[in-house]
């Protein structure tokens, strides 16, 4: 009797590191492919946290739009350009 339990649950949880690890791996691909976009936003938000609200530094604060505005238009664009 136990050994059936044993074996029922030793089942499940194969299935569900089965499905852990599907997941891993669509995970890692999807952060192979786009890492550097991530990089990117994390350098945005820091930079733009650390010049905002300074006196001065309207420039860096106008190129940093300008690179905000550029990293959201660019995956857009290559969606809406992507062949079907």
């Amino acid at each position: 009797m136990w050994n059936k339990i044993k074996e029922w649950l030793k089942s499940i949880w194969n299935k569900i590191l089965a499905w852990i690890k599907s997941i891993c791996k669509k995970f890692l691909a999807w952060l192979n492919k786009n890492w550097f976009m991530i990089v990117n936003y994390l350098v945005i938000i820091i930079s733009y946290s650390t010049v905002y609200g300074h006196e001065g530094v309207l420039l860096a604060e106008i190129l940093l739009g300008l690179w905000i505005f550029v990293s959201i238009v660019y995956p857009v664009f290559k969606w809406f350009m992507k062949k079907k």
